[in-house]
């Protein structure tokens, strides 16, 4: 069991249900939004230029629901074995409650740098597929970066709280709660010191600092794990 790829596996297994819901929240709002520009389109439309407005725009809701996988999958990795008792099988393996914590961290931030990567190729996808200039697409830029920040807050704050209670959905309404009040902290202050945060004319406290809260609440969550006595 010291090996993290056997460890790796038994966390695809055992979270299969979130990676499923994962896929239906990136990839369903492409075709949702699919049929929308298909049926209030003018029948002399370009399909290709149909499809592109569809990935393009779909992809971006996507990724706006994937925030709240993230969300569940912080509550879950931890708070979600507690619940079934897995952990008292698992702790009487040859196996330290680092690389526990270590192959569940790879798993899930994977899962994110995974599905923000397949966000990205599908949007660059239907942008070539038209003339960009035709579509004004949110996933350039500033906006990729903001939300990507806060969805990595979403999870390293309900993976703290999943360290320290056995009920995964305490944990994921906590985390939410928890990543409010820090986006919320960091966007007054970085509005209070303008000058330190400003990049042109966008204030980027929150894609400098966010990220910093979430390493420390990882960090701290990981250090909760392994030292907690009960499973």
């Amino acid at each position: 069991m010291n090996n993290i790829s056997i460890l790796l596996w038994k966390e695809w297994r055992g979270n299969a249900h979130l990676l499923v819901l994962q896929a239906a929240a990136l990839l369903l709002p492409i075709a949702l939004v699919f049929v929308l520009v298909l049926t209030q389109s003018e029948s002399e439309a370009p399909f290709l230029d149909l499809l592109a407005a569809s990935l393009v725009y779909g992809v971006t809701f996507g990724l706006f629901l994937s925030q709240l996988v993230f969300l569940c999958l912080g509550g879950m990795l931890v708070g979600g074995e507690r619940m079934s008792r897995t952990f008292e099988f698992l702790f009487n393996q040859p196996v330290s409650r680092s690389s526990i914590a270590q192959g569940k961290l790879i798993f899930g931030l994977g899962l994110i740098l995974v599905v923000w990567i397949l966000g990205g190729l599908i949007s660059t996808l239907g942008l070539q597929l038209t003339d960009p200039s035709t579509l004004a697409s949110p996933l350039s830029g500033l906006w990729f970066g903001e939300v990507a920040v806060v969805g990595l807050l979403l999870f390293s704050s309900s993976w703290y709280v999943s360290c320290k209670t056995d009920n995964p959905v305490l944990a994921i309404t906590i985390g939410a709660l928890v990543a409010t009040g820090f986006t919320m902290l960091v966007t007054i202050g970085g509005a209070r010191l303008e000058s330190l945060f400003t990049i042109g004319d966008h204030n980027c406290a929150r894609l400098f600092l966010l990220p910093i809260v979430s390493a420390v609440l990882i960090a701290v969550g990981v250090r909760k794990f392994v030292g907690r006595k009960s499973p």
